[in-house]
């Protein structure tokens, strides 16, 4: 009795113990480690577990900026740049001497089309270099602000102090030798990037820097020696050997380049499983490359990248039904896999079955309400059904989420001129990125749009500026159709 009474004791001490650890667990231990867990998750690029897990460390200790921090760093990462803003201003809020929120923050709001948003990014990145005069970063973040602006020697002014603050600041070099670039000043250049390079060499960052420069003016033997000593100061760089394989290719050696893949597919932490697998593809050897990625995610089935690569790939064979089972088996063991969702709903828009597309692209949603590429297909299968309204909807809401996803802006604008809004339909063009403007497809968009309006002096331009780009079977089209237009009747018919 007495026995039984002291092991039913000893259960109780141990059970409190227990208990007691739990709750000796202060909230910035539990903090940490789901920081830490976060992190690696990033890491890995599994983005959706480090969102889970900073949430979480947001939740253990809401009055500390470190979570909301890390956590815009993922919707960074992946182009969901309003979520990261407003979680940026909200880490500064908490902790106006968060350096490293402030100059992300600054770094995204200097991007921003917004004159507000520009004067504010000043003001903050001003903040730091005030309270900290040799921040490296802050003057890294005011030199790139101001190169954006044009502002060449001030920009430079920054990089140079930046660099006699720490010779060994590479990052800070490079860009200056940008500058240098800019300035026409290919021999200033040279000599900042040799510089960043190590004399011996010692930056593998510095030498592929000075191999791109030597790249882009055609230099291509003195581009490969420079990544040769690359990969001599360090064997197993991935951005080397990267670069090497790269040039390989180019230079025909496609024996040479499948084996540098290889050792790319094989460096540890398997963020580059799929590199010998994709050259393969891109070789043309599709039945090969497919069997790799399929062994590959049969051995890594929680890797949704080569996942994706394997759907990707049966889909452009044409092999639905294959890609489908990929995707039905992941979603067996997750249902709230957002990726293979996105994904189905995607194969079930090409297929035409689109009130499964919906259902799928309306989970993902539920999930991941700020999912530019969800709302465009979902808008693709509301079109398909008729939909007009929500279509619509759906496409504006897309080029609002991500102004770079072309697709869905062309859409919305298609969407416009059905309407007659000629006007609206140009309004949504022209606010695409810059860098898009010289894109074929949207030249001929827009030039539907133009066309619409009656514009047609601007129109003729567009056609003119397209042409010189592709003389695509709807450019041509175009072109005929202003000459008629114009009542050039030989022209039309040339």
């Amino acid at each position: 009795m007495i026995a039984r009474t002291n092991s039913r004791r000893m259960i109780a001490i141990a059970i409190g113990a227990l208990l007691l650890a739990g709750c000796a667990r202060s909230p910035k231990a539990r903090e940490a480690s789901f920081l830490a867990r976060g992190t690696k998750q990033m890491e890995q690029r599994q983005f959706e577990r480090a969102i889970l897990e900073f949430r979480n460390a947001a939740k253990v200790m809401p009055k500390d900026a470190e979570p909301l921090y890390r956590l815009a760093l993922v919707y960074v990462e992946t182009r969901d740049r309003d979520s990261a803003i407003k979680l940026l201003r909200k880490a500064t809020d908490l902790n106006p001497k968060h350096t490293a929120a402030q100059l992300k923050l600054a770094m995204l709001l200097a991007g921003s089309p917004n004159p507000n948003f520009a004067k504010d990014a000043k003001e903050r990145v001003e903040a730091v270099i005030s309270q900290q005069p040799n921040n490296m970063e802050a003057l890294d973040v005011r030199a790139t602000m101001e190169l954006r602006l044009g502002q060449f020697d001030a920009a430079a002014a920054d990089l140079e102090k930046a660099i006699e603050k720490s010779p060994e600041n590479v990052k800070s070099a490079i860009k200056l030798a940008q500058v240098k670039v800019l300035q026409k000043d290919l021999g200033g250049a040279e000599g900042m990037l040799k510089q960043a390079a190590g004399n011996p060499p010692k930056s593998v960052t510095g030498l592929l820097a000075l191999a791109r420069f030597y790249l882009n003016l055609g230099r291509k033997p003195e581009a490969r020696e420079e990544v040769e000593r690359a990969r001599r100061l360090d064997g197993r760089n991935a951005s080397t050997l990267i670069f090497l394989a790269a040039l390989q290719a180019d230079e025909g050696r496609n024996e040479l380049a499948e084996k540098t893949y290889q050792e790319i597919a094989a460096l540890p932490g398997g963020q580059f499983l799929a590199s010998h697998a994709l050259f393969l593809y891109r070789l043309g050897r599709r039945d090969e490359a497919i069997r790799e990625l399929e062994k590959l995610h049969q051995a890594n089935l929680e890797n949704r990248r080569l996942r994706g690569l394997l759907v990707v790939a049966y889909g452009e064979q044409g092999r639905v039904a294959d890609a489908a089972r990929v995707l039905n088996a992941a979603l067996k063991r997750n249902p709230k896999d957002t990726e293979a969702l996105l994904q189905r709903g995607q194969v079930f828009v090409r297929q035409g079955r689109t009130q499964e597309a919906i259902t799928d692209l309306s989970a993902v949603l539920r999930l991941s309400p700020n999912s530019a590429i969800a709302h465009f297909e979902l808008g693709t299968a509301h079109q398909m059904r008729g939909g007009a309204l929500i279509a619509r909807q759906e496409f504006e809401q897309a080029s609002r989420l991500d102004p770079g996803l072309l697709p869905a802006r062309m859409a919305y604008a298609r969407m416009l001129l059905s309407g007659k809004d000629a006007s609206g339909a140009l309004g949504v063009l022209d606010k695409a990125p810059t860098g898009q403007h010289t894109n074929a497809d949207y030249v001929v968009a827009r030039n539907w749009a133009l066309l619409s309006a009656g514009r047609t002096k601007e129109l003729r331009t567009g056609i003119d500026q397209g042409l010189a780009l592709a003389r695509t079977p709807d450019l041509l089209y175009q072109d005929a159709l202003l000459r008629s237009v114009e009542k050039d009747t030989k022209g039309a018919t040339t």
